[in-house]
């Protein structure tokens, strides 16, 4: 009976380990919780320098101190839904249980210039005395990132700089640094005027000869909202000037040689006439409202000046290509169609004229945009007289869309177009980008000698003809509500703000 008693419990406790490792294999696994998002450290290349200065010069600051991205490419989106949202931005990853995003404060941006009060910068000489104290917003998108090691990925994904050159109406912008690439925050050009033009902005430095302890650190907010190990939050680094012969900066070039050959022409693919079947692979164009608007007086007419700025969203880059007519300063204008970057056909969009006028002495594309000046009927004003564009990127503006180019040429355009000789050009606008024209000059400019007083709108139009394949064309036109006042020879012009952004200047009683 007893032998029987212990069989019968040791069956029972078989069948019920026999249950629970059922139930346990037949259970769901429990789900992976997903990696920390990135994070950032610095990295000093030396621990000291020697910089060698003219007698007379103030240099540079510079110590080598880069930013380097930990635990994965390090990616920010900054969006902005309507012109009058606040840009709001978000962190974005992707580990192996997914995508991921999480919303950081508003308050850190610096509007499209990046990161605010990021990086502080304290410089003291052998006495411990500072000297020089910099807190700098960081943008994270340079044009000179640095390859960190040979297993790194072999070229940067992010764009070459944070937000537009001329255009204050940006969408989103894609901020960030990628995996096995490091970034130098000092060296780059800062956002330094009102709508985010990027130009030059060093860290001046003129002391005497000797050592200095610079010390850069993130601030610790920073340190606290992304994580950063407070150990690699902060580098310093020993400087030594040195008066004596500086040589060539780093930055001197020679000018291009004008006889270098310029390679053959490429060889063009065979394709089918007639744009792609599926209009998702089409560009979608777009303009950005008229912007830097201002009025001035020559040789005894007033004009209207002002910046439009087309761009392409959707599902492709706009690519024209002209093709020179025999024995013909005009060009022939196709439109090139890809799917997965193959070409899959070509439709003939207009004609392309060479422009010899000074500052262009390049080949124009003549069915791009219109600007109208409308009155409050909408009804036309004034047409501007500008009609013709060599078409390349100059503004991201949506550089979150699926797709869309990162880094690109900021002066494509002025390589691209041609010469008068070429038998052939390409004008590329890439997807997320904008092509901004500042017209500012007479025959561009609006001439307002003999229009009224009174509330009118700014019409940029891309795309007028309709003869561009694109995927929507009821967006192609912006308006922009201006208001003329003054006499002859001092007229001014009001420009209420749209949505809070780009505040031109006071209208006091601009809704009467």
């Amino acid at each position: 009976m007893k032998t029987q008693s212990r069989l019968a419990v040791r069956r029972a406790v078989l069948a019920a380990l026999a249950v629970s490792m059922f139930a346990a294999l037949a259970a769901p696994a429990a789900a992976e919780d997903p990696a920390p998002p990135p994070s950032l450290r610095l990295k000093a290349a030396e621990t000291e320098i020697t910089v060698v200065h003219s007698r007379y010069s103030r240099v540079a600051l510079d110590p080598g101190v880069f930013v380097v991205p930990v635990g994965g490419t390090f990616a920010l989106h900054v969006l902005r839904p309507a012109y009058a949202a606040e840009p709001m931005v978000q962190q974005v990853w992707t580990d192996s249980t997914g995508e991921h995003e999480r919303i950081l404060p508003n308050d850190v941006l610096d509007g499209w210039r990046g990161l605010e009060d990021f990086l502080h910068v304290v410089v003291k000489d052998s006495h411990f005395k500072v000297v020089r104290d910099v807190t700098r917003t960081f943008c994270p998108d340079v044009q000179n990132p640095q390859r960190l090691k040979p297993t790194s990925p072999a070229d940067p994904t992010m764009p070459a700089m944070c937000g537009p050159t001329y255009n204050p109406f940006p969408i989103g912008g894609l901020w960030g640094i990628d995996r096995g690439w490091a970034v130098d925050p000092l060296s780059a050009p800062q956002y330094d005027q009102p709508f985010g033009y990027l130009a030059p902005k060093p860290i001046w430095f003129n002391a005497p000869d000797g050592r200095y302890r610079v010390t850069v650190s993130i601030d610790p907010r920073y340190v606290d909202l992304l994580g950063i190990d407070p150990s690699k939050a902060s580098r310093t680094v020993v400087l030594t000037m040195e008066t004596g012969d500086p040589g060539c900066p780093p930055n001197c070039f020679l000018p291009d040689d004008p006889s270098r050959p310029q390679g053959a022409w490429p060889r063009l693919p065979e394709v089918k006439d007639g744009p792609p079947p599926d209009t998702q692979y089409l560009p979608d164009l777009a303009s950005r409202p008229a912007f830097w608007i201002s009025t001035y007086h020559r040789r005894g007419q007033d004009y209207m000046s002002f910046a439009a700025t087309e761009w392409a969203g959707g599902g492709s880059d706009l690519d024209v290509e002209g093709f020179r007519r025999p024995d013909s300063d005009v060009m022939d204008a196709y439109q090139y169609f890809f799917v997965d970057g193959e070409v899959v056909g070509r439709a003939p969009v207009g004609t392309m004229e060479f422009d010899d006028d000074p500052g262009h002495h390049h080949w124009h594309f003549l069915q791009f945009a219109r600007y109208r000046l409308l009155d409050s009927t909408r009804a036309v004003a004034v047409r501007s007289h500008k009609q013709s564009f060599c078409i390349g990127p100059s503004d991201p503006v949506d550089l979150t869309l699926p797709g869309a180019t990162t880094r690109t040429s900021l002066i494509g355009f002025f390589n691209a177009c041609g010469t008068p000789t070429v038998l052939w050009v390409r004008e590329r606008l890439p997807l997320g980008w904008g092509d901004t024209y500042l017209q500012s000059v007479a025959g561009q400019a609006f001439d307002i000698t003999t229009v009224p007083n009174g509330s009118y709108f700014i019409e940029v139009e891309v795309n007028p003809a309709h003869l561009l394949y694109e995927q929507d064309t009821t967006n192609n036109s912006s308006f922009r509500r201006v208001i003329l006042r003054g006499d002859a020879g001092h007229r001014r012009v009001c420009v209420p703000p749209l949505g809070g952004v780009d505040r031109e200047g006071f209208c006091p009683n601009a809704g009467r």
